[in-house]
């Protein structure tokens, strides 16, 4: 039964989605509205860029960082130089193989190898057998204590060319026995 003094005889019925509509609007009901001052936010200048140098740091490490953090998180300049001569190797492998040859030859004797299998992979196909072996032993390890949790496809190849063309017996044996090892 009406109260009186409605008039909900004369005036249309909302529905539900115009009920909830208004609710939605509402200041009273505590609903989820758009934050304009967020939006606006984000729409800004300073915010993008804020957040690109925040994207560049977290891609390019310490070398990207601000002059003050650039010391706490990479002090001696290593690990930047480590990433930048990966790089270059992996630049020149498309490129020019010499020059991936001697960029590797270089990274080997001055820098511990990476544990990435597809780098050591393909320091494998390096033309100085001793590269060659350093790239096996190191992949031999992270095998045996199960870092290498993505092997390359490649990598069966790899290990089959070494044991057909390697010159030094300990070589082919090696890549013999790392070939049964990832088979089993």
């Amino acid at each position: 039964m009406p109260r009186s003094g409605d008039d909900d005889g004369n005036r249309p019925k909302k529905s539900w989605r115009e009920i909830d509509r208004m609710r939605g609007q509402s200041r009273h009901t505590g609903g989820e509205r758009p934050d304009h001052s967020r939006e606006r936010l984000e729409r800004s200048q300073a915010y993008r860029e804020y957040k690109s140098s925040l994207d560049r740091f977290f891609e390019g490490g310490a070398s990207s960082a601000p002059e003050g953090l650039r010391g706490i998180l990479d002090p001696t300049g290593a690990k930047t130089a480590r990433t930048k001569a990966i790089e270059a190797i992996q630049k020149a492998s498309a490129e020019d193989r010499k020059k991936w040859a001697e960029l590797v030859t270089a990274f080997v004797q001055d820098q511990e190898l990476p544990p990435d299998p597809y780098l050591l992979t393909e320091f494998l196909g390096h033309p100085k057998e001793a590269v060659a072996a350093k790239a096996l032993a190191r992949l031999d390890t992270l095998v045996a204590e199960g870092q290498a949790k993505k092997i390359p496809p490649s990598l069966d190849q790899q290990l089959r060319s070494l044991e057909l063309t390697a010159d030094d017996d300990e070589l082919r044996e090696s890549a013999r026995r790392l070939r049964e090892r990832l088979r089993s």
